[in-house]
């Protein structure tokens, strides 16, 4: 029954990285989003990597659970899709005051989401023991 082409719970299972793109792009949409002020070399570029990466598990998770894809198919389609969004957040970017387009900050958020698939790897290791 899960197979069925527009099964509801596939819609279900799009809603985390659906609502964590808004969150993004709400964010985006700020000349002065709401980070904590550290004085961190590099702070602006761990934080695209980690919220572009916390998407590229969120997408990878949907298209193995929702799609069944395998590991390595969910996640270059993830990488994809995570680089299109950051491109498209950038370009967003572009237009509000105070901020701009960035393409260490792309490179970043891909570096980010592809780096969130060693999870996915990892959990898809055929010597992997369970305990679930």
């Amino acid at each position: 029954m899960l197979h069925q082409p527009h099964h509801p719970r596939r819609y279900i299972l799009w809603l985390p990285p659906v609502l964590w793109a808004v969150v993004i792009f709400f964010l985006s949409a700020t000349s002065a989003p709401p980070v904590p002020p550290l004085d961190i070399p590099a702070y602006d570029k761990i934080g695209h990597m980690a919220v572009y990466g916390f998407l590229g598990f969120l997408i990878t998770h949907a298209l193995r659970r929702a799609h069944h894809l395998s590991v390595p198919r969910a996640a270059l389609i993830a990488i994809l899709l995570v680089a299109a969004y950051g491109a498209s957040d950038e370009w967003h970017q572009s237009f509000v005051p105070d901020r701009d387009a960035s393409l260490a900050d792309w490179f970043a958020d891909i570096l980010g989401g592809s780096l969130a698939q060693l999870i996915h790897w990892y959990d898809a290791r055929p010597n992997r023991k369970t305990t679930r």
